[in-house]
């Protein structure tokens, strides 16, 4: 163990010596620019002409900051947003307007698809509308680490009836899912 200890500390010493030894006389030393000079310096601008001073413009009243919507905002294509989190093990995804207040959902399921890395076989679930009709959320747990791509169907209708209106893929990560919780 004793021998083992000395030509582990033996080799560390060598690997520092390499490591500090100066440059040879073959290499050359980083280029760096020369002190500016008294003539390299350019003379003061003559002084501007009179012009009227424009009228100050009216300050715009500050918009209210925005609510933050939490997770992951999706765009949709008619201005709104969506904001897909995991609460309690499962997917959510809340409905949201352009102002980003909540809305009810304006669809009646949605399909989850995704490839977790702890396994080789894709995951699905189904989003159903949960209570206050605000959100959908899964019934199947979603197991960390949150790092995939997921495969986002949105669906109105019931049974035969049932089409698909807004597909979405999203790059799942830990910290945007996260982000903003309340």
């Amino acid at each position: 163990m004793k021998k083992l200890v000395a030509l582990l500390g033996a080799l560390a010493g060598v690997a520092a010596l390499i490591a500090q030894t100066p440059p040879t006389s073959g290499q050359t030393a980083p280029a760096t620019n020369p002190p500016a000079t008294p003539a390299t310096v350019a003379p003061a601008p003559a002084a501007p002409t009179a012009k009227p001073t424009p009228a100050p413009t009216p300050a715009k009243p500050k918009e209210k900051d925005e609510p933050p919507i939490p997770g992951i905002v999706i765009q949709r294509p008619n201005g709104n947003q969506l904001g897909l989190t995991i609460e309690g093990g499962t997917f959510k995804l809340s409905f949201y307007d352009k102002k980003r207040k909540s809305i009810p959902a304006d669809v009646t399921r949605a399909r989850a698809n995704w490839n977790p890395i702890y396994k080789a076989i894709p995951e699905q679930t189904m989003l159903n509308v949960l209570t206050g009709g605000k959100a959908l959320g899964g019934g199947k747990p979603v197991r960390p680490p949150y790092a995939f791509k997921l495969h986002l169907t949105l669906l109105k209708g019931e049974g035969d009836a049932e089409q698909a209106v807004e597909t979405y893929t999203v790059d799942c990560q830990q910290s945007e899912l996260e982000k903003n919780k309340k």
